[in-house]
């Protein structure tokens, strides 16, 4: 009897002990950015109860060292895991204590300041004309209310490339950089698209990557275009409530390109649509050898994408391997996810100059194979949970309500940041009140 129960025990512990690692490891990584890259002026306890809310994070016990500029996080002493800051690389959590984290960097000089570039949102007449301002108020109101498990910490609404409107929580205000979560993961598309019109990636090369060029290998097949919009056929798992493909990329991988690499083709490309954050991680690895050398792709993600648009406190955070996360690890101001909001909303130019191509732009919002009409390439499209968007609006999204809605025919640029339980903001109420007040 006492046997049984012992391996009935020990059985538990083992099931166990991988989800305990990936909480602690979420938990450190979390606490970790918010200190050193978000610079949170809350406590670390306000901190544990703002961000590790949900599943069994609030069991975790967080500490945060300050010589070394990391956190520690475990459940009862079980599954320590450690988060280290890395200046111009952000916190990486350390899945592999054999792998050395990669060296400083520093980023390029900005080529826009912050503050003339914060100017040109600056609204004049034009921007508010017709504007209903107490339908606005409302719509900003209800926009920050409390939802389960927290509630927004940013609105930004831009209209003809000028703020319209803004509004942020405590502790929370314009120069506050926030995750945005998955929606890096249409920087990352947008990324690919400029490396293709640079001529350094082949768009109809195969195989994408050398790894996949044996003859017997069947990933060897799989085009370009079938990662961008996530239907390469790789078999893969998203979700985040256990120990899934995903979790185990984000919270046990040092190199999570490489851990991507290795998953089997389950169908033919084209044939099924699958969100994957590996195939985010594949691309951005796709553009990172593109470069001779890591400090040159840093400085053109930097110097040609972000600091180009006066976007200067965006950040991607790497893994250990020193790939920034492009599915997942993106923090900017409410303003600069506004920006990139606007650019792509002004098919790729900044003041006149190409950024991202157009035509690149436009093969990201073609509808992807399988996916029922609601996604393009790394972005959304409109959906059955936003009725309110024109039709020719699309969106950056992230975990737990992350938003930047693009609405072309209106300019308008909508942003939502936030913290809370997943799929439980009315996007559509928000955007709907937003429409209302500007009377388009």
């Amino acid at each position: 009897m006492y046997s049984i129960l012992l391996l009935l025990l020990i059985s538990a512990f083992l099931y166990a002990l991988p989800l305990l690692r990936t909480g602690a490891g979420y938990a450190a990584k979390m606490v970790c950015s918010c200190v050193y890259v978000q610079n949170n002026p809350q406590s670390v306890a306000e901190i544990q109860a703002e961000k590790l809310n949900f599943s069994v994070l609030g069991s975790s016990k967080v500490a945060v060292y300050e010589d070394t500029r990391s956190v520690t996080a475990s459940f009862f002493g079980l599954a320590k895991r450690e988060a280290r800051f890395v200046p111009g690389r952000g916190c990486i959590l350390i899945n592999d204590t054999d792998t050395p984290l990669p060296a400083e960097y520093q980023k390029p000089a900005v080529q826009i300041s912050h503050t003339r570039s914060d100017f040109l949102l600056k609204p004049d007449t034009a921007t508010l004309l017709g504007i209903n301002t107490s339908q606005l108020k409302e719509a900003l109101d209800y926009g920050m209310q409390r939802v389960p498990g927290g509630g927004a910490s940013a609105i930004v609404i831009l209209r003809n490339g000028k703020v319209l409107a803004e509004r942020y929580d405590d502790y929370y205000g314009p120069q506050t950089p926030i995750l945005g979560w998955s929606m890096t993961k249409s920087i990352t598309g947008a990324l690919v698209g400029m490396r293709v019109a640079d001529g350094a990636i082949e768009p109809e090369e195969r195989p994408v990557f050398t790894r996949w060029a044996n003859e017997e290998d069947l990933r060897r097949q799989i085009p370009l275009l079938n990662l961008l919009q996530m239907n390469s056929g790789l078999k893969w798992e998203e979700a985040y409530g256990g120990v899934t493909d995903a979790t185990i990329m984000l919270h046990d991988q040092p190199d999570m390109a490489a851990y991507a690499k290795k998953k089997p083709v389950a169908v033919p490309p084209a044939t099924n649509w699958v969100y994957s954050s590996g195939t985010s991680n594949l691309l951005m690895d796709k553009v990172r050898g593109s470069f001779d050398d890591d400090t040159d792709f840093l400085n053109y993600l930097y110097d040609s994408l972000f600091h180009a648009i006066g976007a200067n406190s965006f950040l991607i955070e790497t893994d250990q391997s020193g790939l920034p996360v492009g599915s997942s690890y993106g923090w900017a101001t409410a303003r600069d996810w506004a920006k990139m909001g606007q650019l792509f909303l002004n098919e790729g130019k900044w003041r006149g100059k190409e950024i991202i191509p157009a035509q690149w732009i436009k093969k990201m919002r073609e509808p992807a194979a399988g996916s029922g009409g609601i996604y393009g390439g790394q972005i959304w499209l409109k959906g059955p949970d936003t009725p309110s968007l024109p039709d020719d609006a699309y969106a950056f999204r992230g975990f737990q309500g992350q938003r930047v809605f693009i609405l072309p025919s209106q300019q308008i640029v909508i942003v939502r940041l936030g913290h809370n339980d997943d799929k439980v903001v009315n996007f559509d109420r928000l955007i709907e009140g937003v429409l209302n007040a500007i009377g388009d």
